[in-house]
């Protein structure tokens, strides 16, 4: 298998915030962002752009204690759009999740 050092930062990195946050969360919403090789992003289906993910993350929160957002990005996406993205759903205050591709680890 080739080596791919994007994908190993991709992985470490996402391995680190899961161990970070071994607890059982509270009762939360459960949204799904994902980022494309091109870095589009889409949150539940719909279109965002990296301005909008934070006002968007904030209006799932208004009806739930909390909101847990599962990250699928491709593995040919930037891995600074991958970082951009992940503190702007931290900043909204959402807890986030790293699934591979398919929703598979």
């Amino acid at each position: 298998m080739p080596s791919c050092p994007r994908l190993t930062t991709f992985l470490l990195a996402g391995a680190g915030l899961f161990l970070s946050a071994c607890h059982v969360p509270d009762a939360t919403a459960h949204s799904v962002l994902q980022i494309s090789a091109a870095g589009a992003l889409t949150l539940d289906g719909t279109p965002v752009s990296s301005e909008q993910l934070g006002q968007a993350l904030a209006a799932r929160q208004s009806g739930a204690p909390g909101v847990l957002v599962e990250v699928r990005a491709s593995p040919q996406a930037d891995i600074a759009q991958v970082k951009a993205a992940v503190a702007a759903v931290e900043h909204a205050h959402a807890r986030v999740a790293f699934a591979g591709e398919h929703g598979q680890q």
